[in-house]
């Protein structure tokens, strides 16, 4: 398997009331490409922090991580996450006063990756593959 996501020795943590709250210390793990993963953990041991580290939302203070082999302190934030992650939130996010296929369509233009000519059928085609037909789309 090749690993996607490579995490080094990553510390993150904060003053809270003068005491300093340690969330993540000295954590290590590599990501499969094609593998399914579950962060489990009580209530404030640091699993949002992970997440919002691995979707470049927040900086870890030290250690590395690795995306495709390359050191995301390289590749830069930003573009790190304009072009090669995304997120599914709990909540729903999409544009209120936009249809579904808009939606999709903007979100194509909001990388740095050629816009497809074909944008509105492929905005279709991604659509379809959640079960949602064109009909439904416009919405």
């Amino acid at each position: 398997m090749t690993t996607i996501l490579k995490l080094e020795n990553l510390n993150y943590g904060y003053e809270d009331g003068g005491f300093r709250r340690q969330i993540l210390k000295d954590l290590s793990y590599e990501f499969e490409q094609g593998q399914f993963y579950t962060i489990l953990g009580p209530s404030g041991s640091g699993k949002t922090t992970l997440l919002s580290i691995i979707a470049g939302l927040d900086k870890q203070e030290s250690g590395k991580i690795y995306y495709e082999g390359d050191d995301l302190d390289k590749i830069g934030l930003y573009k790190y996450r304009r072009n090669k992650i995304g997120i599914v939130f709990q909540q729903y996010n999409l544009i209120s006063y936009l249809t579904g296929l808009e939606n999709i369509e903007l979100a194509m233009t909001e990388t740095d990756n050629a816009i497809p000519k074909n944008q509105k059928e492929v905005a279709y085609a991604l659509l379809e593959k959640f079960g949602i037909v064109k009909s439904k789309a416009d919405r």
